[in-house]
């Protein structure tokens, strides 16, 4: 008897680099992000700001996020050359760039329908 495969094959047999970016990020954005590693392998993360995390924000991923995944924050002028400059560095690995506005319960609260 065959079964349907509902989940893909190699979603979580590899781990990757995630990176994620947005102008300001917030507790929002972090919860999706550990919500997003408590159900994939995910070796590293890199987020990527224009502007400097608040003092909440920072106490949230110092004590939830930190000590369970190597998280690395960078401030900067151009996603795009932070972006290329991580894929060269990791050259090989399976890597997920993600906009933190499409992400988690930000995504989902912004809906219509």
């Amino acid at each position: 008897m065959n079964f349907l495969n509902i989940l893909p094959r190699s979603t979580n047999s590899k781990e990757e680099i995630f990176i994620g970016f947005r102008s300001e990020i917030g507790i929002m954005d972090l919860q999706g992000i550990e919500e997003y590693i408590s159900r994939r392998r995910v070796e590293k993360i890199f987020l990527l700001a224009y502007n400097d995390l608040n003092e909440r924000v920072r106490d949230y991923l110092e004590k939830r996020i930190k000590p369970r995944q190597s998280v690395e924050f960078i401030l900067t002028g151009s996603f795009r050359k932070e972006i290329k400059k991580i894929k060269t560095a990791y050259k090989g690995k399976r890597i997920r760039i993600q906009d933190l506005e499409e992400f988690g319960a930000r995504a989902t609260s912004r809906d219509l329908c």
